[in-house]
């Protein structure tokens, strides 16, 4: 999502078939340089990750996504933007983002 003043901009998303890691993570980085370029950001708020209890393969999507976690902030501190890593409870919360379970707040969101 892309704010300005504020307000959100525009938002979407973009997804990847390759099958490895590597591969994937490159390509995320350079669709962030497109976002980044594209909209002059000057500055990033992600969502942080947590390992969750209780989730199968949570190990798993935890390393993969810590990987991702990764290549977005070291980006983030080569191209000198101000950064913070937030918890979803606080993005949704910012947000006003509602639902008691996964599939209501995604649909919220």
């Amino acid at each position: 999502a892309v704010y300005e003043d504020g307000k959100l901009y525009t938002f979407g998303k973009f997804s990847t078939t390759q099958s490895d890691i590597g591969d994937r993570l490159l390509y995320i980085r350079k669709e962030v340089i497109k976002l980044i370029n594209e909209y002059d950001i000057d500055e990033a708020v992600f969502e942080d990750i947590q390992l969750q209890d209780n989730r199968i393969n949570n190990v798993a999507t935890f390393k993969t996504l810590a990987e991702v976690f990764g290549i977005i902030h070291e980006l983030f501190v080569e191209l000198k933007i101000p950064r913070e890593a937030v918890l979803s409870t606080v993005w949704k919360s910012k947000l006003g983002i509602k639902g008691y379970d996964r599939t209501a707040q995604k649909k919220d969101a």
